[in-house]
C-alpha cells in the first residue's frame, strides 16, 4: 500500500506573490518545492517546442544536465521503471500515478517529508484533493486585484506596443476577478 504524500500546495493568480511564499517554504528544512510543476513537463521534453535557452533550472544549467534534476530522474526510474511522466495527463488514473511517482522521486532525492507545489491550477489541486494519495494543505494567496492588474499592466509595457494592448488595467482586474471566482 503506497503511503501518502504531504503537499503544500499554493493556490493563487499569477502575480500574487506565489513565487516568494514557494522559496520561503522551499527553504524549510522538512519542504521540498520545485515550483510549477505543471509546466515541468515542456522543460524536460523534447515532444515541446520550448526554446533550449528557456530549460535552465535555478542551478544554471540546463534541466537535462542539471545534477539534482538527473538524480530525481534516477530516482524516478527506479519507482516506476521510467524517466518522464505526463504530469498533466488528462486521464485521472495516470495523472494521479505520474503525479505520485515524480513526487516521490522528488522527495527521495531531496530527503525531506513535504513537497511544495505552486502550480497555482484550480483544477490541478482538484485532482489531488480527489486522489486519497495525497494529503493536501492549500496555502491560498490573494493579492489585491489592483496590484495584480497594476503589474500586469507593468508587465506588458515592457513587452512593447502588442502587449500594451493585451495587458491594460481593467484586463487585469478582470482577470484577477476570474482566477479568485473559482
Amino acid at each position: 500500500m503506497k503511503h501518502k504524500i504531504p503537499v503544500m500546495y499554493i493556490l493563487a493568480s499569477d502575480h500574487s506573490g506565489s513565487t516568494l511564499t514557494d522559496l520561503i517554504l522551499g527553504s524549510h528544512s522538512s519542504i521540498e518545492s520545485a515550483g510549477e510543476i505543471d509546466r515541468f513537463d515542456k522543460f524536460t521534453s523534447d515532444r515541446h517546442s520550448v526554446d533550449k535557452i528557456q530549460r535552465i533550472c535555478t542551478c544554471g544549467q540546463q534541466i537535462n544536465q542539471c545534477q539534482y534534476w538527473t538524480k530525481v530522474r534516477w530516482e524516478l526510474k527506479k519507482i516506476c521503471g521510467k524517466t518522464e511522466v505526463n504530469l498533466n495527463s488528462e486521464n485521472p488514473t495516470e495523472f494521479i500515478e505520474s503525479n505520485y511517482y515524480f513526487i516521490s522521486a522528488i522527495l527521495q532525492t531531496s530527503g525531506k517529508k513535504i513537497f511544495c507545489d505552486s502550480s497555482k491550477n484550480y483544477k490541478r489541486l482538484e485532482k489531488f484533493l480527489k486522489s486519497n494519495l495525497f494529503d493536501v494543505h492549500i496555502v491560498h494567496l490573494v493579492r489585491d486585484g489592483r496590484a495584480v492588474a497594476f503589474s500586469l499592466k507593468s508587465k506588458g509595457e515592457r513587452k512593447g506596443d502588442l502587449k500594451r494592448k493585451i495587458y491594460n488595467y481593467y484586463q487585469g482586474i478582470k482577470f484577477w476577478k476570474k482566477q479568485n471566482s473559482q
